[in-house]
């Protein structure tokens, strides 16, 4: 089981990733891996908005590979190529600035990582959906019995 983390992204000196550019808001966002590998995006409320395959982003949501992630009206942020891992030695470029406790780093690509990201994404879906189902199905029943 591997560590919660999390990225700040923004315009400030003080995120973790720092990227100047016009759409980008001083907080912009935040990128949240969770211990079982999933990432989660949270827009920080940005006047400039963050869009995931072209719909703004209210609150948060998990991305899926091959998910566009648009900060404003033009900055596409490739989030796919970061990982979100403790640091063992601070790395500092002109366009990401790691904090203390994290670091960005580019990761490779497997098709066995897409293929276990995929299972995982449907089993999820899949359980969602039977939950819905039965519901429905228990709706049904009740309103047959009273009629």
């Amino acid at each position: 089981m591997s560590e919660k983390l999390l990225l700040r992204i923004g315009r400030a000196p003080e995120n973790d990733l720092v990227i100047n550019h016009d759409d980008i808001g001083n907080l912009h966002l935040e990128l949240f891996r969770d211990a079982t590998g999933n990432i989660f995006i949270t827009d920080m409320e940005s006047s400039f908005g963050t869009y995931v395959n072209n719909k703004r982003l209210k609150g948060y949501t998990l991305l899926g590979m091959g998910d566009e992630v648009r900060l404003g009206e033009s900055y596409i942020l490739k989030w796919e190529k970061y990982t979100i891992e403790p640091v063992s030695t601070p790395r500092i470029s002109a366009q990401e600035r790691p904090s203390q406790k994290q670091t960005v780093r580019p990761t490779q690509k497997t098709e066995s990582r897409k293929k276990d990201f995929v299972s995982k994404r449907d089993t999820t879906t899949n359980k969602e959906l039977i939950i819905i189902y039965s519901i429905l199905l228990f709706l049904i029943i009740l309103m047959y019995l009273f009629n």
